[in-house]
C-alpha cells in the first residue's frame, strides 16, 4: 500500500505540472510554440531511453486531457495537440523499435489479434467508403479519433510490464479532475470577480478540457461544470464501489477506495450529466443484481459501501444547491426535467430524425467517415454563427447512431464482439482479483450506456480505455 501511495504522490505532482505547463502555455503567448517543442523534445528522449514511461505519460494525458489539447501550437481550425504529438512520436518510436528487434509484435502472438484486424478493416473500410461520398478534410477529422485503436500496440507491451502504474495513475488523474471541478465550480457559483472567471473560461474552452454552462433557472446561481474527461471519473466511481463491496472489511484497504468514491462521486455529480447519471445508475444496479446471483456472502460490505455512496451523493447534492443559491432547490429534478428544452437536450432531440434518415442509405455498411448531417440546434454558440439554426457536422451526440452512419451495422458488430471479447477474458483471467475484473468490467458497461446519447466509444477517451482493459484482462 505504501508503494502505491507513492506512485500515487509522483503522478499527481507530474500531472499538477503539466496543467501548470497548460495554463503558462496558453496565456504566455510568445512561450506557447517554446513550451511545445520543449514537451516535444522530452518525448522523443524519452522514446529512446524510457519508452515505457512515454507511453504511461500518453495514457495519463489521456486521463486528464478531454479532447487533447492541454498543450497545442496554431490557431484556428489548424491546431497540433498534445495527444496527437505523442501520439506520433510514440508510434514512430514503437515502429523503430520493432525494426531494431526485429520481433513480431506481441499484440500479433496474442489473442486479441483477430479481433484487432476485424477492427482496423471496419476503419480502413469506414475511410476508403467515405471517400466516395465525402470532403476529405471531413474524412481525415472524423477518421483521428479512430487512429487510437493504432495505440494497441505499443500498449501491449507496455502495460503488462507496467500495470501496477495504471490504479495510481488512474488516482491521481481523478484527484486533478476533481480540483479542476469543484474549483471551477465555486468560482462561477460564487461570483468571482470576472477578470478570473473569463480567463479560467477562455482557458478551458479553448484547451479542449471542458464546458461551462449556467444552468439555473434565474432563483440560482448553478452552474454546470463538464469536463469530457469526467468519464473517467465515472469508470472510477464504479470501479471503487467494485472493489469496496468484493473486499473483506478491512478500513485499511477500503478507506483508499472509499477516498476515490467520494472525489470521483463529488465530480459526477457536479458535472450534471445526465448520461453519466445514466451509466453510473445502470452499471451499479447490473453489479448488484451479480452479486445477489452470487449469494449473500457479499452484502455486509455491499450495504456498507452503498449506504456510504448515499451518504456522499446526498451531502454533495444539497451541497451543491447551497452554494448555488438554491437552498433544498430540487435541482435534480429539473435537470432531468428540462432534457427536452435545454440546449443539450434538444440538440440530441434534433440530432435524431436527420441521422436516421441518413442511415437508411447504408444501414449495413455505412456512409464512410466524413458524412455529414443537418440539422436545427438550438445551442447558442451555433445560434451565434448560424442565424436559422441550421447546423451540418459529422460529430453526434447520438454515440451509436454515429457509428453506424459511419461503418454500418456491420462495422457496429465488429466493435461490439471485441468489447464482449474483452468482458469474457476479463472474467475468465484467474489471476484478476474478483473486484477489479467486476470494477473494469461495470466501468465498460457505465461508458457503453453513456456512449448511447454521447459520444465516447467513438472517441479516444473510450477507445483508449477499451485498449488498455483489453491488454489488463489479458494480464495480471
Amino acid at each position: 500500500m505504501t508503494a502505491i501511495w507513492k506512485k500515487y504522490g509522483y503522478w499527481l505532482l507530474g500531472l499538477f505540472g503539466l496543467e501548470l505547463l497548460s495554463l503558462l502555455a496558453y496565456f504566455v503567448v510568445p512561450a506557447r510554440a517554446w513550451i511545445f517543442c520543449l514537451i516535444m523534445l522530452a518525448a522523443l528522449v524519452l522514446a529512446r531511453k524510457s519508452f515505457d514511461w512515454l507511453v504511461l505519460i500518453a495514457i495519463a494525458e489521456l486521463f486528464i486531457g478531454s479532447k487533447g489539447y492541454l498543450l497545442f501550437v496554431g490557431g484556428g481550425q489548424v491546431k497540433t495537440s498534445l495527444r496527437i504529438g505523442l501520439f506520433a512520436i510514440i508510434m514512430i518510436a514503437w515502429a523503430i523499435r520493432q525494426l531494431y528487434k526485429k520481433e513480431i509484435p506481441a499484440l500479433w502472438l496474442s489473442k486479441w489479434r483477430n479481433a484487432y484486424l476485424a477492427m482496423a478493416a471496419v476503419i480502413i473500410w469506414g475511410t476508403v467508403w467515405g471517400l466516395f461520398h465525402n470532403f476529405t478534410r471531413d474524412i481525415f477529422l472524423d477518421v483521428n479519433g479512430w487512429l487510437y485503436f493504432a495505440y494497441a500496440l505499443p500498449f501491449y507491451e507496455v502495460v503488462k510490464r507496467r500495470r501496477e502504474q495504471l490504479l495510481p495513475l488512474l488516482a491521481a488523474a481523478v484527484t486533478i479532475t476533481f480540483v479542476k471541478t469543484i474549483t471551477t465550480f465555486l468560482l462561477f457559483t460564487q461570483g468571482a470577480p470576472d477578470s478570473i472567471l473569463s480567463p479560467l473560461y477562455s482557458w478551458l474552452r479553448n484547451t479542449g478540457v471542458g464546458e461551462i454552462t449556467f444552468a439555473g433557472d434565474g432563483t440560482n446561481n448553478l452552474w454546470r461544470v463538464f469536463f469530457q474527461s469526467q468519464m473517467y471519473s465515472l469508470v472510477a466511481l464504479v470501479g471503487s464501489w467494485a472493489m469496496a463491496v468484493t473486499t473483506k472489511l478491512d478500513w485499511r484497504k477500503q478507506l483508499p477506495l472509499w477516498g476515490v468514491m467520494l472525489i470521483s462521486s463529488w465530480t459526477i455529480v457536479l458535472s450534471l450529466s445526465r448520461s453519466f447519471w445514466l451509466g453510473g445508475a445502470v452499471s451499479l444496479v447490473l453489479i448488484t443484481l451479480w452479486l445477489i446471483w452470487k449469494g449473500r456472502q457479499y452484502w455486509k460490505t455491499w450495504l456498507l459501501t452503498t449506504a456510504l455512496l448515499v451518504i456522499f451523493v446526498s451531502i454533495q447534492y444539497t451541497t451543491m444547491n447551497i452554494w448555488a443559491g438554491a437552498g433544498t432547490g430540487d435541482l435534480v429534478s429539473a435537470r432531468l426535467r428540462n432534457f427536452a428544452s435545454d440546449a443539450a437536450g434538444s440538440s440530441r432531440r434534433n440530432q435524431l430524425l436527420p441521422l436516421l434518415k441518413a442511415i437508411a442509405h447504408h444501414p449495413v455498411v455505412g456512409s464512410g467517415f466524413g458524412t455529414a448531417v443537418t440539422y436545427i440546434s438550438q445551442d447558442p454558440r451555433i445560434v451565434a454563427a448560424h442565424p436559422d439554426g441550421q447546423y451540418t457536422t459529422t460529430a453526434f451526440e447520438w454515440g451509436y447512431l454515429d457509428m453506424i452512419l459511419k461503418f454500418g451495422l456491420a462495422g457496429l458488430a465488429i466493435y461490439a464482439y471485441l468489447v464482449v471479447l474483452l468482458v469474457y477474458r476479463l472474467t475468465t483471467n484467474p489471476e484478476l482479483p474478483l473486484g477489479v475484473k467486476i470494477g473494469l468490467i461495470g466501468g465498460l458497461v457505465a461508458i457503453g450506456v453513456t456512449s448511447v446519447v454521447s459520444p465516447y466509444l467513438n472517441h479516444p477517451l473510450g477507445i483508449g480505455w477499451v485498449v488498455v482493459v483489453s491488454v489488463v484482462g489479458e494480464y495480471s
